[in-house]
C-alpha cells in the first residue's frame, strides 16, 4: 500500500490567527505532518488564504501558492513512487535531503521502534520498547537527555548489573544489550555520528540455553498422554506433535499456513523469521496420516487457497493484530503444555521444545525419525 500526501494546514492557530502549512503523509492509517518552512516563504497562512490556493483555478498570489503546493506534493509523490517499501524515516531522509539527527538516545529508540512498526516487524519492535522501558528505569530523570556520548563501557556494565539485580535472565539482558549495539551501529553508519563505540571492549554475554529437548522416552510418554482430544489441552498436544511432523516449524509459522501451502501432499512454506532474506529456502514436509488427522480435527474446512489452515488468524486482521493473536494463542498452548509436563513428571515443556526435539533427533539419527512420524495424532 502506497502512502498518500497532501499539503494542508494545522487546526491550531498562532497569535496572528494563522495556521502552519504542513505536508501530511498517510500510510496504513498512520499520519505524520512535516514543516514546510524550508519550502515556503510564508509557512503560515489564514484558512481563507489556504482554501483560495487549493481551488481548481486560483488567481493572483493564490495561484503562486497553488503552484508551490503542487511542486511539493509532486516531489513527495515521486519519492514515494520510487521506494520499494515505504517507511517514514526513509521518506524523511530523501525529502529533506539529510538524515535526521539523533540528539538523544530517546530519539534514536523512538525512531527505531517507529521504523520497525512501519515494516510490520512488531515483535522486534516490542524488544526495543522493552529496552526503552528498562533504560528509563535505570536512568531515571536523566533518560530524556541521555546521549550516545554518555554511554561507555562502564555505563554498559552498570546497566547490565542493574538488570541482573532486578532478576532479569542473561538471555533478556543480552537482548537489551544487542539492541543498544544496533542503535550505536545505526548512529555511526547511517547517521554519520562521531561517537565512541563502547562495544569494542564490552561484549554482550551469551546465555547458556536450558535443556529444550524431550528425550525419546519423554516424547513417547507425551504422545500417549491421555486427555480430551477436543479440549484446549488436546489442541496444545496436537499442535506440539504437528510441529514435529512438519520439520519443527514454530507455532507462529504454523498459524500463518494457508490452504495454498498444501501442494501434492506436502506442506510447503517459508519461515516468517527469514522471509526478509535475499535467498529464501522453502521448507517442505509430507502430510503423514497422523498429521492429516490433526488437520481434520482442528483445521478450517475451506476450498479457498487464501484461508488459514488453523482458525487463529483471518485475512481481515492487520499484521499487528495477527502478531498479537499468535502471541495470545502460543501463551495459551504453553499453559496447557505445562500442565501436561506436570502430569507426566517432566521438568518442563513449551512449544519451542518441538523444534529443538525434531532437530536434535534428526542430527542424532541421520533423519531416521520413524518413531516420531508414527506418533498418534
Amino acid at each position: 500500500m502506497k502512502a498518500t500526501i497532501k499539503v494542508t494546514i494545522e487546526n491550531r492557530k498562532n497569535t496572528k490567527g494563522e495556521h502552519a502549512v504542513k505536508l501530511r503523509v498517510t500510510h496504513k492509517r498512520k499520519r505524520r505532518y512535516y514543516s514546510l518552512k524550508d519550502y515556503l516563504k510564508t509557512p503560515f497562512m489564514s484558512k481563507e488564504k489556504y482554501q483560495k490556493a487549493i481551488v481548481a483555478s486560483p488567481r493572483g498570489e493564490h495561484r503562486g501558492n497553488s503552484i508551490l503546493f503542487k511542486r511539493i506534493e509532486q516531489k513527495a509523490a515521486d519519492i514515494i513512487h520510487d521506494m520499494p517499501v515505504f517507511s517514514f524515516t526513509s521518506f524523511e531522509n530523501q525529502f529533506f535531503g539529510n538524515q535526521q539527527k539523533w540528539e538523544t538516545l530517546a530519539k534514536a529508540i523512538d525512531q527505531q521502534i517507529s521504523d520497525l512498526q512501519d515494516f510490520e516487524r512488531y515483535k522486534y519492535a516490542d524488544t526495543f520498547i522493552s529496552t526503552r522501558s528498562k533504560i528509563k528505569n535505570f536512568s531515571g530523570k536523566g533518560y530524556n537527555t541521555l546521549t550516545f556520548h554518555d554511554i561507555d563501557e562502564k555505563w554498559l556494565e552498570r546497566f547490565a548489573y542493574f538488570m541482573g539485580k532486578e532478576g532479569r535472565s542473561p538471555a533478556t539482558i543480552s537482548i537489551y544489550m544487542r539492541n543498544l549495539r544496533t542503535l550505536f551501529n545505526k548512529a555511526i553508519n547511517d547517521h554519520g555520528m562521531k561517537i565512541v563505540y563502547p562495544f569494542k571492549k564490552y561484549k554482550t554475554q551469551r546465555s547458556t540455553a536450558n535443556k529444550r529437548t524431550l528425550s525419546k522416552d519423554e516424547l513417547i510418554k507425551f504422545s500417549k498422554h491421555s486427555c480430551d482430544p477436543n479440549s484446549p489441552m488436546g489442541f496444545a498436544k496436537d499442535l506440539f506433535i504437528f510441529s514435529i511432523y512438519i520439520n519443527g516449524a514454530n507455532l507462529g509459522d504454523i498459524f500463518r499456513l494457508k490452504h495454498k501451502n498444501i501442494k501434492n501432499g506436502q506442506i510447503v512454506f517459508n519461515r516468517k523469521k527469514t522471509s526478509r532474506k535475499t535467498i529464501v529456502t522453502n521448507i517442505s514436509a509430507p502430510i503423514t496420516e497422523s498429521a492429516q488427522k490433526i488437520l481434520d480435527r482442528w483445521g478450517t474446512k475451506s476450498l479457498s487457497p487464501e484461508v488459514y489452515l488453523f482458525p487463529v488468524l483471518d485475512n481481515s486482521m492487520t499484521e499487528k493484530r495477527k502478531v498479537k493473536a499468535i502471541e495470545y494463542k502460543i501463551r495459551a498452548i504453553n499453559k496447557q503444555l505445562k500442565k501436561i509436563a506436570k502430569d507426566l513428571d517432566i521438568e518442563h515443556i513449551s512449544s519451542i521444545y518441538a523444534r529443538h526435539t525434531r532437530s536434535t533427533y534428526e542430527a542424532a539419527s541421520g533423519k531416521n525419525i520413524t518413531y516420531i512420524q508414527q506418533m498418534p495424532g
